[in-house]
């Protein structure tokens, strides 16, 4: 505080030192004014970075009410991302397992491997076809669930000498893992049914299939190399001369189901109970998939809504779509499910799975032999070409 007898300090001094003496005091003013601007400026940059720090690196978990968790709340670690997905597209903290309407709600997820002490996470999650780093097994207790996480199959990826003895649980799409994940889609019958009838098909061309994975486990490339010999096929992506940037994936299945008859659903490995977003994705399109897989296709899917490749050679399939796409009544009746049922892409992720079974299931068990499980079990098989 500056308190000056402006009087008496104008009679006694100079003019010219009054204006020194001027300068001088703005010059003090400003320079303490200075310094508690950047004390204040430090001081809220520290506020600041604790606040951050306290919801989660990278804010992360930016939507999380950030729980007092209790005795009673599970904590989930998940160790590696889901390919790109930080958060395997379920999200972070406890709001997900609301949101998503979980039978059980008190859990708690994240990725952050310095939330809590290592042994205190009640599940740690590993996405097995990314997983390189293992967390050291001191830190392990009895507790604890290590869960094995993959929607691809074994074809895809190889296994780790470290599986046996280390996994507690597994997320798949296989029917007999300990958490079922049919993770790309689901057949939901219509609460009301709709009409399809009216819809005149005006299609000109025969066969599409997208595809980016030229080689694979299943040989669909030979197979399709095959059928190219007796009908056409318009084959987009890397692996055709047609174009349709992935960009824009969704127009590009609008412009194949407004063009052509009938879609190539095939997948890159014949393994038990393997379907992917290959044959999910069609489905919601007005056209008719043909499939080329080890899944038993009639217990998920309608009766007559899809064509199975399997069930034919390439010249056998050929003549079928050819003879199925000239009459537009036997084409319309492989569409007529749709008016009962319909895609639900939107299923309920297996994490509201792994948070009830972490509330109700103490029991303790291990995948001792995990490639007789996994590898032996999933049952794959090379293409018929």
């Amino acid at each position: 505080m500056f308190i000056v007898d402006i009087e008496h300090w104008f009679y006694v001094a100079p003019p010219h030192r009054l204006v020194k003496q001027i300068i001088a005091i703005l010059q003090t003013m400003y320079a303490k004014f200075i310094f508690v601007w950047i004390l204040g400026f430090a001081t809220l940059m520290i506020v600041l970075t604790s606040y951050l720090a306290s919801i989660h690196d990278d804010n992360f978990e930016q939507n999380v009410s950030r729980l007092q968790l209790t005795n009673s709340t599970k904590v989930i670690l998940l160790w590696n991302p889901f390919f790109e997905s930080l958060d395997y597209g379920f999200g972070f903290g406890d709001v997900p397992f609301r949101q998503n309407k979980c039978e059980y709600t008190n859990c708690y997820i994240t990725n952050n491997t310095s939330y809590r002490s290592p042994f205190e996470f009640d599940a740690i999650v590993f996405h097995a076809p990314r997983l390189k780093l293992f967390p050291a097994m001191s830190t392990r207790t009895y507790r604890q669930r290590y869960v094995f996480f993959s929607m691809e199959s074994p074809e895809n990826f190889k296994t780790n000498q470290f599986f046996d003895n280390f996994f507690n649980w597994t997320i798949t799409y296989r029917n007999d893992s300990d958490i079922y994940s049919p993770f790309y889609g689901e057949i939901k019958r219509r609460e009301k049914i709709i009409e399809l009838e009216h819809k005149k098909f005006t299609k000109k061309k025969g066969v599409a299939w997208m595809v980016s994975n030229c080689v694979t486990p299943s040989g669909r490339e030979d197979y399709v190399q095959e059928l190219r010999r007796h009908i056409p096929v318009d084959v987009y992506g890397k692996c055709g001369t047609n174009n349709c940037p992935k960009q824009h994936k969704k127009k590009c299945y609008e412009m194949i189901e407004r063009d052509y008859k009938f879609y190539l659903s095939f997948e890159n490995s014949l393994c038990k109970d393997y379907v992917t977003e290959k044959l999910f994705n069609i489905l919601q399109y007005d056209i008719i998939p043909v499939v080329y897989g080890a899944a038993e296709y009639e217990r998920i899917l309608p009766p007559n809504s899809y064509i199975n490749a399997l069930d034919y050679d390439p010249y056998e399939l050929a003549n079928l779509l050819r003879d199925i796409g000239d009459d537009p009544n036997k084409y319309r009746k492989y569409l007529k499910w749709k008016e009962e049922y319909g895609v639900n892409l939107k299923i309920k992720h297996a994490f509201c799975e792994l948070c009830k079974k972490l509330h109700t299931d103490i029991q303790i068990k291990f995948y001792r032999d995990f490639n007789k499980w996994w590898i032996d079990g999933s049952k794959c098989t090379q293409g018929p070409i």
